[in-house]
């Protein structure tokens, strides 16, 4: 089942116009480890493709993963991808713009960022998390202005795609 499940995926992506160059399906035994090396791709629509091959066996008193039998999809985006993101003008401009209205959150009224952003302080009061207008969902938290640029910068390539 392992290796039909990455087959299948690559024959979905590459049916979607995206080779091997641009996301990488691995088997890793237990898990797929699927690498998106183009920004421009959507991660959750990767994930779409990849979740129905998922299985997870949960302890129905504890709700812990038993062991065995599990097979598991892990999704990221690829390092070395996002770093160089990080070098491009347009990145840094919009780090520019954003890190200032970052720097000034005390509580969890929010601050507009491009592209209708929203981001607001976490319940910690120190990670950031932002409401995203283009899906109504409130994205994960952040470590720092950088990582929540870098989120709204794949979200603009994506868009453009």
């Amino acid at each position: 089942m392992n290796q039909n499940a990455a087959e299948t995926i690559r024959e979905e992506l590459k049916a979607r116009g995206i080779n091997n160059r641009r996301v990488s399906v691995k088997n890793d035994g237990g898990s797929l480890s699927i690498k998106i090396k183009d920004l421009s791709i959507c991660a959750d629509m990767v994930k779409d493709i990849a979740e129905k091959f998922e299985r997870v066996r949960y302890c129905e008193a504890s709700g812990e993963i038993l062991s065995g039998g599990n097979f598991f999809v892990f999704v990221t985006y690829d390092y070395k991808a996002e770093s160089a993101a990080e070098a491009t003008p347009e990145y840094q401009e919009l780090l520019a713009e954003i890190a200032p209205k970052i720097a000034t959150l005390t509580d969890r009224a929010g601050v507009s960022l491009p592209s209708g952003v929203v981001a607001f302080l976490g319940p910690n009061k120190v990670s950031l998390q932002a409401t995203v207008p283009w899906s109504g969902n409130v994205w994960s938290f952040f470590n720092d202005a950088r990582d929540l640029t870098l989120e709204i910068y794949k979200a603009r390539l994506q868009k453009k795609a």
